[in-house]
């Protein structure tokens, strides 16, 4: 393949940052927690759809957005009825059009977007997909997206009635070759060239083989052509990239071994490193979004959990944005925007440098509404005080699993009420009518006279029968004085006190109601003074 890098210029895909206050509002630091606003866009079970996924957004003209996604009629899963929608802001994500569907296949799923905004602030190119990955779609707006081109379609797969013998995509090779762009925004080079980071399967010794890589256009998407395919030591599916200040290509991978796939490009993508594990960028398997923001700083977002079993929905949660001013090397900002259930997000950036998230999230399943928010970049640079503050205390259980963790014992996040999912939690579930126990334990003696502990309340996890104190004297467990058969109450913290008590371990001691499970948000202890 001929070398593509002269069309890389140093720079590209700029846009100088500048303040994200809006005429007539204060500083965004009056904001709560950074967060300028925040708005749920797309919600399930309206406007006919069962289900809204996959959004992908980008900015045009100064406050307008477009936010495209797939509308899933019947169920949430990724095969049936979907179609292509899109809905527009005008003043900054406030306010939304009603959605526009792109493309309605009846009962067949289209969709997948990958979406390249031009710099002139009015061109829109929409790619998008059949099924699988059978039939490429593209389409273009000339006016922000108020009207769009007719398809064209293209697929190197025989059954499908747009099938030619000549397509693009026979250029990489391994026939039949199916193929999914993004779904992220893609970008623009200063020349003019059109890429989108995309994700193929094909045909090679008679084994499917799958790869990222990219296709790019030279003429204003009327016509697209392979890129370099991306080696797959580490596997690699959804993926999106950026242009670092040198002009080197990086592309960020989705994987299956907890953490993200990185592989870089000097010659424009014609050739590609082996990729490599960023282990700063955790992830459950899932697609993410790279974003230049300036000229020395990039933005990712993905919910930021080291899992790496198979699909898992409680793994999908902390969406988290992160900043790097070292072209990606390096993470050392970040800021959790979303602590329940979330799955996949876009970033997208005005011509004034103001900073918009968009992404999948709800508390019973991260896929029931889509939701953008507005962030103050100061905000993102100032870190999570949580990362900061937290010096959690060790601590043991006779049971924990699922998507609960052991730090919520301690990590300082106060619950609102006893059903509150968008701190962390501890629970014992799936245990049922059983007794159990959760410990700290001390480097040192500790003479302690109260404990406070918030139940967690849930569908599956109800308060529990009763429960105790016991400390450790000796090498024998013993119950704190009066703290025996307590009745636990929700949306409160419960307090025991008793008589201090010197040891170097902790318990709360918990039989639980026949046929349910119990859990923990916070547990705190006191001691004498």
């Amino acid at each position: 393949m001929r070398n593509l890098s002269t069309s890389v210029v140093l720079g590209l895909l700029c846009i100088g940052w500048t303040t994200s206050t809006r005429a007539g509002e204060a500083p965004a630091t009056k904001y709560k927690q950074g967060v300028i606003f925040r708005k749920d866009v797309f919600e399930r079970q309206t406007d006919g759809y069962h289900t809204y996924r996959i959004p992908v957004m980008v900015a045009t003209g100064k406050e307008t957005l477009l936010l495209f996604c797939e509308g899933r009629k019947n169920s949430r899963r990724d095969a049936g009825d979907i179609d292509m929608l899109v809905k527009r802001s005008e003043d900054g994500g406030r306010t939304w059009s009603k959605q526009k569907v792109l493309l309605d296949e009846g009962p067949g799923r289209v969709g997948n977007p990958c979406v390249i905004a031009e710099r002139d602030g009015k061109t829109v190119h929409l790619l998008f997909t059949r099924g699988g990955g059978e039939c490429f779609f593209y389409m273009k707006s000339t006016d922000e997206g108020k009207t769009w081109s007719p398809i064209v379609a293209s697929s190197d797969v025989p059954d499908q009635k747009e099938y030619k013998k000549t397509n693009f995509l026979k250029g990489f090779g391994g026939s039949p070759v199916k193929i999914g762009a993004g779904p992220v925004h893609g970008i623009q080079l200063q020349s003019g060239r059109l890429i989108a980071p995309s994700y193929i399967g094909r045909t090679i010794d008679e084994k499917r083989v799958g790869n990222c890589t990219t296709i790019y256009s030279d003429d204003g998407g009327k016509t697209w052509k392979p890129g370099g395919l991306v080696p797959n030591n580490l596997a690699g599916g959804e993926c999106t990239m950026v242009v670092r200040s040198d002009g080197s290509f990086m592309i960020n991978m989705r994987g299956g071994s907890g953490y993200r796939v990185i592989s870089t490009s000097t010659d424009g993508g014609a050739t590609w490193t082996e990729g490599v594990l960023d282990k700063a960028l955790p992830e459950p398997s899932c697609q993410a979004s790279l974003m230049r923001l300036n000229e020395k700083e990039i933005l990712f977002s993905n919910p930021a959990v080291h899992w790496k079993g198979g699909f898992a929905i409680w793994t999908r949660r902390n969406l988290t944005l992160r900043l790097s001013q070292d072209d990606g090397r390096t993470w050392p900002h970040s800021r959790l925007v979303n602590r329940t259930l979330s799955g996949y997000s876009d970033i997208a950036i005005t011509k004034d440098g103001r900073i918009f998230s968009v992404f999948e999230n709800s508390i019973d399943y991260y896929c029931e509404k889509i939701t953008v928010v507005e962030v103050d970049r100061e905000w993102i640079l100032a870190g999570d005080p949580a990362k900061k503050k937290k010096n959690l205390t060790p601590s043991t259980a006779s049971f924990h699993g699922g998507p609960y963790t052991l730090d919520a014992l301690s990590d300082g996040e106060e619950p609102e009420l006893s059903g509150d999912r968008s701190i962390p939690r501890f629970a014992w579930w799936p245990h049922l009518g059983t007794k159990e126990w959760v410990q700290y334990t001390y480097p040192s003696p500790k003479k302690i006279s109260a404990v406070e502990v918030y139940w967690y309340v849930s569908q599956a996890c109800q308060l529990p029968e009763s429960w105790k104190v016991l400390y450790l004297s000796g090498d024998t467990w013993k119950e704190a004085p009066g703290t025996s058969a307590m009745k636990a109450g929700a949306d409160k913290y419960n307090r025991a006190t008793f008589k201090p008590v010197e040891t170097t371990a902790l318990r709360i001691e918990v039989q639980l109601k026949p046929n349910l499970s119990a859990g923990i948000l916070e547990w705190k202890v006191e001691t004498a003074k």
